[in-house]
C-alpha cells in the first residue's frame, strides 16, 4: 500500500464515519506530512525505522504536546492498516511517543492568599461573590462543584456541604469554618434563595466555571494590579492553595484527597506547593513534639 492510498482507507472508509471532523482534520494534516517527507507513492512497508526516526528529528522545533499527539495519530494509522492486513510488518510499533513536556504549574504564595482573603472583605464586594470565594477557598471545591451546590446539601448545623456532583462521579461531604459559614448566612439573608441552587442564576438553574471565574475575577481584581498579573485566575489557584494549606497544618492526607475528590494521592505532587518558610516550622513543630514525647517517659 502507498502513502497515498491511506486516505481511502482511513478517511473514506465505512469503518471511520462516525470519526469527528477535527479527527479526520487532524487524520488529513497527518497524511499531508507523511506525503511531503516520504512522497506520496512510497510504500508504506518500505519505510525503515531510520526513516521514521528522521522524520521525527525533523519536527523537533515542534512543541513536544504537539508532536507527540501526532505521532500517535501515526501510530494510530499504521495500526488500523496492520489489524486490516493492509500491511504485515507495522514499523510504528517500534517507536516509543515522545515525553509531554511539564506544564509549569501556578500557584499562590502566601502574601497573594493574604491579599485576596483582605481583598473578599471589602465593602465593594457584594456577599454572593464573598461566600463564592471562601468556600472555594476553604473546601478546595473545583468551579463547576462550587457552581451547583444545591441549597439541601448546604447542612449549616453541621457545617458541611454534601457534593453530589464531583468528577469521577465521586460524591462527598466537605467541612468549612465559623467563618464561611458567617459568610454564607450573610449572602442568604441578604438574597434570599430563588432556585434550588445556593448560587443560581436568574433563569434559576446553576451557574458554570465561566461564571464562577468571572465573579472572583472582581476580587482577584481588589486584590492585585491585574494588569501586571501574570497567572491565571479563578477557582482553580485556590484549590491549589487549599490542598497546600492542608499540608502545611498538619493535615491527614488521605482526608485531602477525599476532600479534593482525587483518585490517587500522587496529585499531591501537583497540588501541594509547600514554601521553605513552611517546611521550617513544620520541622520545629516535629522537635518541640519528639521533646514532649520524651519528656513523658
Amino acid at each position: 500500500m502507498k502513502i497515498s492510498e491511506i486516505k481511502t482507507e482511513i478517511i473514506l472508509s465505512k469503518e471511520t464515519a462516525l470519526m469527528s471532523k477535527s479527527t479526520i482534520l487532524g487524520y488529513e494534516q497527518v497524511l499531508r506530512h507523511l506525503e511531503a517527507f516520504f512522497s506520496a507513492d512510497k510504500e508504506v512497508e518500505s519505510i525503515t525505522l531510520k526513516e521514521v526516526k528522521d522524520y521525527i528529528i525533523e519536527k523537533k522545533s515542534w512543541k513536544r504536546s504537539y508532536l507527540a499527539k501526532h505521532i500517535q495519530m501515526v501510530k494510530a494509522i499504521f495500526k488500523h492498516l496492520e489489524e486490516h492486513s493492509l500491511i504485515k510488518k507495522n514499523i510504528m510499533s517500534r517507536v516509543k511517543n515522545p515525553r509531554n513536556e511539564e506544564t509549569p504549574v501556578d500557584f499562590l504564595t502566601t502574601e497573594e492568599i493574604a491579599a485576596l482573603d483582605k481583598a473578599s472583605s471589602e465593602k465593594v464586594i457584594d456577599t454572593r461573590r464573598r461566600a463564592l470565594y471562601w468556600i472555594i477557598r476553604e473546601t478546595g471545591l473545583r468551579a463547576n462543584e462550587a457552581g451547583a451546590i444545591e441549597l439541601r446539601d448546604v447542612n449549616m448545623a453541621k457545617k458541611y456541604i454534601f457534593i453530589r456532583k464531583s468528577k469521577g462521579r465521586i460524591t462527598k461531604n466537605v467541612p468549612f469554618s465559623n467563618n464561611t459559614k458567617k459568610k454564607i448566612q450573610e449572602y442568604l439573608a441578604e438574597n434570599p434563595p430563588t432556585s434550588i441552587y445556593l448560587f443560581g442564576n436568574e433563569a434559576g438553574g446553576c451557574i458554570n466555571r465561566a461564571v464562577v471565574s468571572r465573579l472572583l475575577d472582581d476580587i482577584y481584581d481588589k486584590a492585585f494590579d491585574l494588569r501586571k498579573w501574570k497567572k491565571k485566575r479563578g477557582a482553580h489557584l485556590l484549590r491549589h492553595a487549599c490542598a497546600t494549606e492542608w499540608v502545611a497544618n498538619n493535615g491527614n492526607l488521605k482526608g485531602l484527597q477525599f476532600i479534593m475528590g482525587w483518585n490517587s494521592l500522587a496529585m499531591c505532587d501537583r497540588y501541594v506547593h509547600v514554601s521553605p518558610e513552611i517546611i521550617t516550622e513544620m520541622f520545629v513543630e516535629m522537635k518541640e513534639n519528639k521533646k514532649a514525647r520524651e519528656s513523658k517517659k
